[in-house]
Parts: C-alpha cells; structure tokens; sequence
C-alpha cells in the first residue's frame, strides 16, 4: 500500500476521490464474488478515514455551540451582580470592537482602549491574547477558518483598515493584530492614568509571563506564568487564581470550550464564588456557571473527556453526530476520566473512549469500532440501499489516531498550571510534522495499515486495466470516437504520464475529470447517453447529394458519390420530416439537436421552440443539398458506435 498514490496534485493541492474504492466494493457485493462484508469493512475503503476526514483535512465540529446552550442555565443581567475582576478573551474582543471603515489601525487601537476603559471603571480586567506557536496541534484548525482569500498586511499605527472579515481571517495578519494592542496597551502612560486609576490591568501576549498595569506602576505577574497557547487554558487558569480574593468573576468569552474547561475545573477546585460567564456582545446570554454545574453534576465529571473525544478544535469529529447525542449518551453513566490522565496506561484511555463512541453509533458495550462500523446504526438495520461511506464509524486503526489526539488535549486542559510542552510529544499522539509549513498534521492510520484488502485491489485494477486497453484499441480503430470521450479519459489514453494512474484503484474517473459528469442517468437501468449539447462527431454523408437527409441506423459510412455542402430550401415531399409535436410535456427550446425518444438515431438541426417528431406529411420546406459539387460533404453522426456505448456504460458502472 505504501507504493500506491492515493491522490493526485492540482496546483498546491492533493485531491482525492473517497468514494471510488467504495463503490466497487458495493458492486462486488451485489457480483457473483465471495466478498465477506466483515472482513472489507474492517478496511477504511478510501485514501482517508471518511468518518473523521474530508477532502480538504479533518472533520472540525462546527456545531459545538449546541453542548453549551443545551447545558447553560442563563441568568438575567439585573440578577447577574457586579463583578470586581473581569477575564476577557482578547481575540473574541477584537471581533466585536467597532472597525472603523475608513480609519486607520491607530483609530481600531483607541476602539480597543476605550471599550478596556469600560470594564475597568467597574473591575480589574485580566485581558488574554492568543499565541501562535509553530508546530501548533492548532495548525489544522486555523487554516480551515482561513476561507477567504486574504494578502498579508504589514501594519503600522497609521495604516489604513482594510475588510474586517478578510484582515481577520488571515493568521498572520491576526498575529499583528495581537502585538499591536499588546504594545499599546502596556506603553501609552495616557491610557495607564485614564484607565487604571481605579483597577488594575493585566496584559497576556506572546510572552509567557503576563504584565500588570496599575496607574504609572508595571509589573510582571510570574505567578500567573504559562507556556500553553491557547487563550482558552490560560482564561481558565486566572480564573483560578483570582478565586481566591474575588466576591465575583466574570469571563468574557463565547467559546464552548472555555464554557466546558470552567465547570469541569470550578467543580475540581470546588469553588463556591460566583462565576458567570458573557459574551462580548451585550444583547447575548449570560450564563450562570455555579447554577449549571448544580444542574449538571451527574455528567460534569466526564464532560471535559466526553467534549474531547467527539470532536473540538484539535480533535476531528465524527460525520453525522451531534454533541446533542453526546450529552444524552453521557447521561447515560459512561466513565471517561482516564481520558486526559497523565497517568493512566493507553489501554484504559482506549477502551472507555470506544465503548462510549460506540454508544453514540448506537452500539452498547463494545470494545472494537471495527465491530461498530459493521453494526451501527446507519448500516444495521435492514437498510436495503448501501450507506454513506463518511456515515460509517471509522476503523479501529483510524479511531485509535484520534483517541490519541483526545488523550493529549485532554491532559492540556486537565494540567494547567504544569508546563507540559516540554514532557509530552505531539508526534507520539497522533500528529506528525510538516516541516515545510512548521506545523503539525493528523495521523489518518499507521504506516502500515491497509485501506482496502488486497484481492479487492488486484480485482478493481485488473477490471480497469482491461477496460482502459479497450478504449485504447476503439480510439485507434475509430478516430472519429475520440471526440466522444471525456477530458479526463483522452489524458487517460493519449499522456503517457497519466496511464500509470489511470489503472490506480484509488483514483476515479470523477477526480481526474475535475469537471461535469459526461454521463446521465436516464432510466432505472442507468443507461448511458450522450447529453444533448454534446458535439457530434462527423463522417462522410452515406448518401448521394439529390437525396434528401434519412435516417441512418448505424455510424455513417463513406459516400458513394460526392456530396454537395451548401443546404437550400425545396419543396421535396420528405417521410420523416419534423414538425412541431402538440404534446403538452415539458420540451428544449432554442437550437438543439432534436431526439425522438422511439428513433433516437434521427435528429434535424434547425431551430426548435418545441419538441419535434416525426410527420407523415409532406415537409413544405425540408432541406436537401444545393448543387454545389463538394467531396466528402460532413453531416452528424446521430449516436457513438456501439462500442463507445458499451464503455460509457462502464465508466456509468463505477459511479
């Protein structure tokens, strides 16, 4: 397996087809070959594990919004209280501050400053920037959010603001974005004597050690040191630590993952102050943490683990399940807190981390997901049409890659004030390193896992083999067919570069084509036609010139005398002219090649506002050729050879 390419580079970009290994596998079901459907099922069947990848990289859960408000117990503002220590999420604070149009990013900074002014007038604020580290377990994730196409800005205080949503949705612009306001924040002596004069500000950027800012008095705050990089940990840790003095906390922030890191430690520390959590945008929920820790304590001790291992910003998800299912399923009662145990053997961390995934496929107390993609849900219940492939629960090979990955987010959260980045290697918790980009990729399987059996492999490539040298000895028997074939099969059968791939088991027509699908189902039988705007391929006329235009029910052939080209009307009675049909069904207009569906082979070029059938009587200006002497006059070939139906029909076979 490890010889086989699994992908083909457009551009920058590696493309898959992850369906293709899939769909032959189906067919061979549905053959006369002995297939155990246990033993195939075991295998991925595609270049990656569809359950937790997609073309573009892993599955980010975009719905993790849903764990937060079906477990939030809200609480009014009037019945909030009045904090005296605010923790801001900084990068959550720069999306909501008002981005001047026209303005510059001096303009954006003193946005910035007076809205920190606000909350200071009424609490010290603890202000968290996120750090962006090379070789980040959040590499994958922020280059997914990056969606939109955006140059790398160089600022300066007196730059002008481009588009928000672009300027943002670039990495290295937000790094920028981060250090100026760092800077500002900690250097204009104006702002320390506005701002500060009643609370206290501290500051936590790039370095690992945050500052403390208190009228003309600046300090570095060592105690509150930490080397992880994620805003998130580093929120909940100084929370922590200011529970000790504060009557009442606030967090600023809308991340579910702050929301789940602040009951699971408020209920580990067993604190008793007042904790509510907001967001920066005022019309927003508030959220009474001490009030829904009460009303969740049965499943807040393995909340943390359960929200890991069904997907979160470093952890691929699962196609098709919710956190709504995980939240029931851990009602349940599933024990999850060797998960993010430093301590624990990997195989007490595995067999909690399946039997609970499994539940939520609707699988009990099972230790093997290989089981669990035979049985699941999707596929287990007398379905009579084949599943999803992405809607299968991953193989067990797969699955482990990312319980590991849980297992080492996990212990970042569980372990805050322990600089762990040192101790723990990410590669040995499925990632590994792309030293091009300095950054951190997901393991899909083990370098030797297999993606599909071998027999299966040498059976789809020996049938593509086969089908490939047919076409190759059509093309050069009937060069006219070659105008038939789609983009991607002339590459196939004219490059030398691309045959090797053409018979490659893991590449499918529909990725090499990169464009339409030059086939359309047109009956239950799934014949293959040529579509109706398709560029006919031309022969010599079968007929002499004073004839007029009939049916032809095979290829055309060569001419027996020369045919004239240019076409004038004449009154000539002809037996199959067409005239407009008075059915009242659906029809093309404008000008198209007109089909019957009873004499597929006929079809009149002419302009057609309905559909047109043949007529009994005399066509009052049929068109048959000039006198004009021309060797070899063209005229369309109504349908390919049967050949290129049978090849059609083939290729239709494999989608």
């Amino acid at each position: 397996m490890a010889t086989t390419t699994k992908s083909i580079t457009i551009g920058d970009s590696k493309m898959y087809d992850l369906n293709v290994i899939y769909w032959r596998t189906i067919a061979l079901f549905f053959s006369d070959r002995d297939v155990d459907v246990k033993e195939v099922l075991a295998y991925e069947l595609a270049p990656v594990p569809t359950a937790m990848f997609t073309e573009d990289g892993m599955r980010i859960c975009k719905a993790k919004s849903t764990l937060k408000k079906s477990l939030q117990v809200e609480v009014s503002r009037r019945n909030a209280g009045d904090a005296d220590v605010t923790v801001i999420d900084g990068s959550a604070l720069l999306w909501t501050i008002h981005w001047p149009a026209d303005g510059t990013v001096a303009d954006f900074i003193d946005n910035v400053k007076t809205r920190l002014i606000s909350y200071l007038s009424e609490s010290d604020v603890y202000l968290i920037f996120d750090r962006y580290y090379d070789y980040s377990i959040k590499s994958v994730t922020r280059d997914v959010r990056e969606t939109v196409v955006s140059r790398k800005h160089h600022l300066l205080l007196s730059t002008k603001l481009p588009a928000q949503k672009v300027f943002l949705s670039s990495i290295e612009n937000k790094k920028q974005l981060n250090l100026l306001p760092f800077k500002e924040l900690t250097e204009d002596r104006l702002f320390h004597l506005r701002g500060t004069n009643k609370h206290k500000l501290v500051v936590t950027g790039e370095d690992s050690c945050p500052i403390e800012i208190r009228m003309e008095e600046r300090r570095s705050r060592y105690e509150l040191e930490n080397q992880q990089e994620e805003a998130d940990t580093i929120i909940v840790q100084q929370v922590l630590r200011c529970a000790g003095e504060a009557h009442q906390i606030s967090v600023v922030s809308d991340d579910t993952d702050v929301f789940v890191l602040l009951l699971h430690h408020y209920h580990q520390a067993g604190l008793d102050v007042p904790l509510i959590m907001e967001s920066p945008r005022k019309e927003r929920a508030i959220v009474d943490i001490k009030a829904t820790l009460s009303k969740h304590s049965e499943i807040v001790e393995n909340l943390l683990p359960a929200h890991a291992i069904s997907g979160c910003d470093t952890v691929a998800s699962y196609y098709g399940m919710g956190k709504g299912s995980v939240i029931k399923v851990l009602k349940a009662g599933y024990e999850l807190s060797a998960i993010g145990n430093m301590d624990a053997p990997f195989q007490q961390v595995l067999d909690p981390a399946t039997a609970f995934i499994s539940a939520c496929y609707g699988i009990k107390e099972n230790t093997d997901m290989s089981h669990t993609r035979v049985w699941g849900n999707k596929n287990g219940k007398g379905h009579m049409s084949a599943p999803n492939l992405a809607a299968l629960p991953p193989t067990n090979e797969a699955f482990i890659e990312n319980v590991k990955r849980a297992h080492f987010q996990a212990m970042l959260w569980q372990n805050l004030n322990v600089n762990l980045l040192p101790a723990l290697n990410p590669e040995e918790f499925g990632w590994k390193k792309d030293t091009c980009n300095r950054s951190l990729i997901p393991t899909h399987l083990p370098e030797d896992a297999k993606l599909v059996p071998d027999y299966i492999l040498e059976m789809i490539r020996a049938a593509k083999e086969a089908t490939l040298k047919e076409v190759r000895l059509e093309v050069a028997n009937k060069p006219w067919l070659w105008s038939l074939l789609p983009e991607w099969l002339k590459l196939f059968t004219s490059s030398p570069e691309y045959q090797p791939q053409a018979s490659n088991p893991f590449l499918g027509s529909r990725l090499a084509s990169g464009g339409p699908r030059s086939l359309q189902k047109v009956s239950r039988r799934r014949k293959a036609r040529i579509p109706a705007g398709a560029p006919a391929a031309m022969v010599p006329a079968p007929v002499p010139a004073p004839a007029a235009m009939v049916p032809a029910p095979a290829a055309m052939v060569p001419a027996p005398v020369p045919a004239p080209a240019a076409m004038v009307p004449t009154p000539v009675a002809v037996p199959a002219a067409m005239v407009p049909c008075s059915s009242a069904g659906p029809h093309s207009h404008g000008t198209v090649l007109q089909y019957h569906p009873t004499q597929p082979w006929f079809r009149v070029p002419v302009p057609c506002p309905a559909a047109m059938v043949p007529a009994p009587e005399p066509a009052h200006t049929a068109m048959v050729p000039a006198p004009v002497p021309c060797p070899a006059a063209m005229v369309p070939t109504p349908v390919p050879a049967p050949a290129a139906m049978k090849l059609l029909e083939v290729l239709e076979g494999e989608r």
